[in-house]
């Protein structure tokens, strides 16, 4: 049977089985809920009749001399309707002309420029948009580089800095795509940079990843390499988008993202070391960046303020900055302090994705003048464009925020893509800042700054293929930890090691190992050698190769020979 979708009906060539779309408080966009039914027609049979279920309230005309009205909860005889073919969804011919957006001056203009017709068809404007991630080749004199690496030659330590800078670090997330951030986090670590940040900020699963950096364990990528890709359904089930759309009335709609196994995971599997990241965040304090819907703002959730001082508050934050809205779970309660009253007070919390994708606006806020961003996004990789289909945020998200927990304001926030318009300004603003300049990159009062701010975006090269957000095999997750741990390792080591030591080299045989044992020696054998020299890994009882002997001076950091 040949079937279409079209002004919110299902019509059939052969039958018609017809439900009428559930109500929505955002009627006046069209691009949100679909176009009103349209006129019904009588069939030639009147004598044969069909069952009919009705949602919500509807007056259809049917006929000149008759009507129906179809009321919630009821349901109605109607007459089998015969309804004419309809015309194709789209007209063949090439693909709408898009407007490159370069920067974030660009990108506000194109959309001051909108019609009001238009921008109530935000889908469609969006579409005709592209902007993509551009960070510089290398840059060996960035202002972040030059700070970060001249805090390590001195031992800077967090918390004793003699210099007037606050370096930050900042990690996306986006579901499987945190393998990316994770496997950029283990380079940075490795390379014995950790101590260089003031402060990691971290959005959905970029605070999970920001957890275990402040605690300085290095197996929290085997969340990633091991864990997650052997939990099968128990942790990810695609199946569970059908019912989550709402398309099967009377089955509830189990979690897409088991946020309860991944707690497990961090609880016993590859558990959080509590005492170490307590002692660090003290003075290299850790910020759960989440999205309050009942706010309309992202918070960022930190122990000076009151948000978590165990183990099982900091639990409770980190699920909800990866509570995706009707994907993960219902919404998880925080006590939090207000920014408009500085009193405690309950707030319902979701994923970071909602009104702060990329924790840059929490880092610029908290005072940072130096920034380190952690992409999970491969230069070139389209954020608006095609990209702009609308399912997720008008079948899963709106149903979750507005008809399910009646958060509709933040539902209005998700249709109308007011998330996506957010991530392509806070892209635009690293793409400007990953060129070097000595006067930093201004960031507009809205994204927290009003000032200028130094930038370093780490992404993938173009070329590089994007991680599905909901693709948990082993081989695309373990592709994702090695592309971002190449990204950073080419981009902040010293130019002498990366000319020797390609992070490509290092990262396939850190995360190409086949359990975890080997992966701990290899992780402890490069960074003692990287570190502290050949004859440091051998009191340590590790043994290097004959490359790294040849390469690597007997004792001292960082340089090594060049024969």
């Amino acid at each position: 049977m040949y079937s279409h979708v079209h002004g919110g009906i299902l019509r059939s060539q052969y039958r018609n089985v017809a439900r009428i779309p559930a109500s929505s408080p955002f009627e006046e966009d069209d691009e949100a809920i679909g176009h009103p039914p349209e006129t019904l027609l009588h069939n030639q049979q009147p004598h044969r009749r069909r069952r009919f279920g009705g949602a919500v309230s509807y007056r259809q005309q049917i006929s000149e001399e008759s009507t129906v009205t179809v009321t919630e909860g009821r349901v109605f005889d109607l007459p089998l309707l015969r309804l004419p073919p309809l015309p194709p969804l789209s007209q063949p011919g090439p693909p709408p002309s898009r407007q490159v957006i370069e920067t974030y001056t660009d990108l506000h203009q194109a959309f001051e420029s909108l019609s009001e017709k238009e921008k109530k068809a935000r889908r469609r404007a969006l579409s005709r948009l592209s902007v993509v991630g551009k960070t510089a080749e290398r840059v060996r004199e960035h202002p972040v580089l030059e700070v970060l690496h001249a805090r390590v030659r001195s031992q800077s330590q967090p918390g004793q800095r003699t210099d007037p800078y606050k370096i930050g670090l900042a990690i996306e997330g986006g579901g499987m795509r945190g393998a990316v951030s994770a496997g950029a986090a283990a380079a940075i670590n490795l390379l014995g940079l950790s101590d260089g940040f003031d402060a990691v900020y971290g959005s959905s699963a970029g605070a999970l990843i920001a957890a275990f950096f402040v605690s300085g364990q290095l197996n929290g990528t085997i969340i990633y390499s091991d864990v997650l890709p052997a939990a099968g359904k128990r942790f990810l089930d695609r199946a569970q988008l059908i019912p989550a759309m709402g398309l099967l009335p009377g089955v509830e709609a189990k979690p897409v993202l088991n946020l309860q196994f991944l707690e497990d995971v961090i609880r016993n599997t590859v558990r959080l070391d509590w005492a170490s990241f307590w002692a660090k965040n003290a003075v290299q304090p850790l910020n759960v960046v989440a999205s309050s819907l009942d706010g309309m703002e992202s918070l960022a959730l930190r122990s000076d303020k009151g948000d978590f001082d165990s183990f099982e508050s900091l639990i409770q934050c980190l699920k909800s900055s990866m509570c995706v809205p009707g994907v993960a779970g219902p919404p998880v309660f925080l006590n939090v302090t207000c920014r408009q009253t500085g009193e405690r007070k309950e707030r319902a919390f979701a994923d970071a994705l909602v009104f702060e994708p990329i924790p840059l606006k929490s880092a610029v806020e908290d005072g940072c003048t130096h920034i380190v961003t952690l992409r999970t996004r491969p230069d070139g990789s389209e954020v608006l464009g095609h990209k702009v289909t609308g399912i997720y945020e008008r079948f899963i998200a709106r149903r979750f925020l507005a008809d399910l927990h009646k958060f509709r304001p933040a539902a209005m926030h998700m249709t109308k893509f007011d998330h996506l318009r957010q991530y392509a300004a806070d892209l635009l603003l690293l793409n400007e800042g990953s060129h070097a300049k000595a006067t930093g990159v201004h960031v507009p009062d809205g994204k927290g700054g009003g000032r200028a701010v130094h930038l370093l975006p780490v992404a993938p090269p173009m070329g590089t293929t994007e991680v599905d957000t909901l693709d948990s095999s082993r081989e695309a997750l373990r592709k994702g930890l090695k592309d971002g741990f190449a990204a950073a390792w080419n981009l902040m080591a010293s130019p002498e090691l990366a000319e020797v030591y390609p992070g490509e080299v290092v990262a396939s045989e850190l995360f190409d190992c086949e359990d975890v044992e080997t992966f701990d020696l290899t992780f402890k054998r490069f960074s003692t050698v990287f570190q502290g020299g050949i004859g440091q890994a051998e009191e340590n009882g590790l043994r290097a190769t004959k490359q790294e002997q040849l390469l690597f001076p007997r004792q001292g950091p960082h340089q090594p020979r060049l024969a």
